[in-house]
């Protein structure tokens, strides 16, 4: 691949050539624009790297000088700049930029972005080949095929219908599909394997014969993931009709760890200032639990009401425990969003909250009732408000205030914010600390920027990309009197109910059975908690069997129904150590009984893992620690299910 590199600082110029010519590349450097178009007269070019700030031209200048010339239509452009801003990356990608590189950057990041370069320049350069060989004859297909099954890329092309006329063995493998049965096949039915929630634009533009692009999650349920980049794109147009379109795969997985590995760095920056104020508040809880366990002991027979309620306190005392547990699972979460419709006021109120334990920080919420709910996932809208209270809270060691104000609005077309026209609600935190410098703000949503000795410059950067993901913006403002305000815009939830006024938490008193008792089969490895559950259950009118791995809980069940009878409801824990857990047992469970009724439950209470879980079979998940209400509300409404 022949590259020309257009930067004038000599040591980043003299880095990106030794690792271009590392990978086998031809490097032409260049110090300022000028010498580049001279070069640029003499040959031809596969990539650019331009720099934003160049001698005489700027980076997007020269970009749209190159992409006037003939020979610079196809040349792939890397646009580097430390600029962070919607609007310079916007100016940048409107000048004519593939993409773009944040600086300051590191060799890893440099050379993983070159990689995704690489396969663009490949792809462009086989989509030429392939819509050139195909306007020509079938001979030229023929000659096509040949070259795309010797690519590590995934190639398919598609007739008028959608139907599927040649593709390689590289795709076939993506899929597990046997490449033999692919042609002749609609080209949707081949997706089985894709996520539900990455495909739809690509079937809207299969569709509509339209180009498109972005990335694919592959994968089961549970487990690890494989990425795709897709480009799709129309043959050659015949009488205002696409004769078909073609669509080639890379694979990104690497890049996306990648992403992964930067946001575990910044959690673990952010759970390091929080442990102090979290032990704290996690000791005292446990003194109130013990203590109050020892009074209730003590006066038991003497005092039974006193006891009652050292042991509401007690309990009292747990739910907090198993709140703050659940906050920290937060920390152990990335990646893509797993969506879902809820109420962000709960949300923002709890995660702000929990990221000020053991700090002197006072905080003010206005978070109205009719605030509409969103659809997005929960745990990385949770991270984004601790990152940005965090900042609040360094940059106030002595203490101050924070402001966190929530409110729907709607943008027409046309709005500052670069926005799809919409309904979206606005989070805004305002504090009252020294504020952001000027200068820095155009760099505070970059990689690896920060002005703390000890800091990742992580924490915002994650904030940006997961604001991104959802379809929102996240911005930050100086404040005249002081501190800096944050503001999150998100896509409002689109479904009728989620437009309805936010409902207060309901509460469900547990209804006794009649005489045709209900039995609910619990397996759990943990004598403790199948003690606690047949309590639990037993109180409110059910009738318990209680097994210890998966292969007595198939025993329990199959000599149940040979009796010409089955159980109501399943209770399966996720994990048994040494022994067959819930994943396994629903599912010989439902060679057994395929009507099985079954609950998952899981001492790691992470909502995207219990959610993976319910798609092998289960009717819902509960996570560990449970109340007695939650338990017994959640068997209700299974049990009253119709069948």
């Amino acid at each position: 691949m022949n590259v020309l590199i257009v930067e004038d600082d000599k040591t980043t110029r003299d880095i990106m050539s030794y690792q271009l010519q590392a990978r086998g590349h031809v490097v032409t450097p260049c110090g300022s624009a000028e010498e580049a178009q001279q070069a640029i007269e003499g040959q031809a070019f596969d990539l650019a790297l331009l720099d934003w700030m160049l001698p005489g031209q700027s980076g997007p200048e020269f970009c749209r000088w190159l992409r006037g010339r003939p020979e610079g239509k196809d040349v792939y452009v890397l646009l580097s700049t430390a600029r962070a801003m919607p609007a310079d990356l916007d100016e940048a990608l409107n000048a004519g930029a593939n993409d773009y590189l944040m600086k300051p950057w590191e060799s890893a990041v440099f050379r993983a972005r070159l990689r995704i370069a690489e396969q663009q320049v490949s792809s462009i350069q086989e989509r030429r080949k392939s819509l050139m060989e195909l306007d020509e004859s079938n001979r030229r297909l023929e000659r096509l095929a040949l070259v795309a099954r010797q690519t590590q890329n995934g190639v398919v092309i598609l007739n008028a219908t959608g139907a599927v006329e040649w593709a390689n063995e590289a795709f076939a493998k993506m899929m597990r599909i046997d490449r033999e049965s692919i042609p002749g096949r609609d080209f949707k039915t081949l997706l089985e394997r894709v996520d539900l929630s990455h495909r739809s634009e690509m079937e809207a533009a299969l569709e509509e014969g339209r180009a498109s692009e972005g990335e694919l999650a592959i994968g089961e349920a549970i487990g690890e993931k494989q990425w795709l980049h897709y480009s799709l794109n129309p043959l050659v147009p015949e009488k205002g009709l696409a004769r078909g379109q073609v669509c080639l795969f890379s694979d990104i997985t690497m890049v996306r760890k990648a992403a992964e590995e930067r946001f575990k760095t910044g959690k673990i920056e952010s759970l390091g200032i929080l442990a102090g104020g979290i032990a704290h508040d996690l000791n005292n809880i446990l003194t109130v639990i013990s203590g109050n366990i020892a009074l209730g002991r003590h006066s038991f027979e003497s005092d039974p009401a006193k006891a009652r309620d050292h042991l509401d306190k007690a309990d009292k005392a747990a739910l907090r425990a198993a709140d703050l547990s659940k906050q920290l699972l937060t920390f152990a979460k990335g990646g893509d969003p797993l969506k879902q419709v809820f109420d962000l006021r709960e949300l923002v109120e709890k995660a702000t909250k929990f990221s000020l334990y053991g700090s002197n920080l006072t905080c003010l919420f206005t978070l109205p009732n009719d605030l509409w709910k969103v659809h997005a996932d929960p745990y990385q809208i949770e991270q984004v408000i601790n990152s940005i209270v965090i900042n609040a809270r360094e940059a106030m060691p002595n203490g101050g205030r924070l402001q966190v104000r929530a409110q729907n609005t709607s943008f027409p077309e046309f709005n500052p914010h670069d926005l799809p026209p919409g309904d979206y609600v606005r989070v805004t935190l305002v504090d009252n600390g020294p504020g952001i410098p000027p200068e820095v703000l155009p760099q505070i949503f970059d990689p690896y920027f920060t002005t703390k000795p000890t800091g990742s410059g992580l924490g915002l950067s994650i904030a940006f990309s997961i604001l991104s993901k959802h379809g929102g913006r996240i911005q930050v403002e100086p404040v005249a009197s002081g501190g800096a305000r944050f503001v999150l815009l998100l896509p409002a939830a689109k479904t009728g109910a989620a437009r309805e006024k936010a409902a207060e938490p309901v509460e469900v008193e547990c209804a006794a059975t009649t005489a045709s008792q209900p039995t609910v089969l619990c397996m759990d490895d943990e004598p403790t908690i199948r003690d606690l559950t047949t309590a639990m259950l037993t109180m409110s009118g059910y009738g318990v069997v209680t097994t210890r791995d998966g292969q007595e809980t198939l025993a329990i069940y199959r000599e149940k129904m040979n009796q010409g009878r089955k159980f109501d409801v399943v209770v399966l824990d996720a994990t048994i150590p040494g022994g067959m857990g819930g994943a396994d047992t629903i599912r010989a469970l439902l060679k057994i009984d395929p009507d099985v009724r079954a609950i998952i439950c899981s001492g790691y209470s992470d909502e995207s893992a219990l959610a993976a879980m319910e798609k092998l079979g289960f009717q819902a998940s509960l996570p560990k620690p449970f109340t007695s209400k939650q338990l017994i509300t959640l068997i209700d409404q299974i049990v009253h299910q119709p069948v």
